[in-house]
């Protein structure tokens, strides 16, 4: 009885860290993903353009995260964590 007890109290933890760092990790395959395409573009492009326009990119993200209501769609905030994800790599690649 006790070891199904400690069972399902380990299975509880497990899913409640699971779902807490999901967010994270889908956070971190959105950066990953559109970093092969700032590379090439850092090929092409001036690296400090590049750059420059990654942060703009980034503070117009997390512009529109500060004015974050209760009455923001879950389209918004998807299209916002993509303009982020795409933006940081932007930044981050050339520099």
């Amino acid at each position: 009885m006790q070891e199904e007890q400690a069972l399902q109290r380990s299975t509880l933890i497990v899913t409640a860290v699971t779902a807490f760092m999901a967010p994270f990790m889908l956070s971190s395959v959105n950066v990953a993903l559109p970093a092969a395409q700032a590379g090439r573009l850092s090929d092409r492009l001036e690296p400090g353009l590049l750059a420059s326009a990654g942060m703009g990119l980034t503070a117009l993200g997390l512009a529109v995260f500060v004015l974050l209501d209760q009455h923001m769609t879950i389209w918004l905030v998807a299209g916002n964590l993509a303009l982020l994800g795409f933006g940081l790599p932007c930044f981050r690649h050339p520099t």
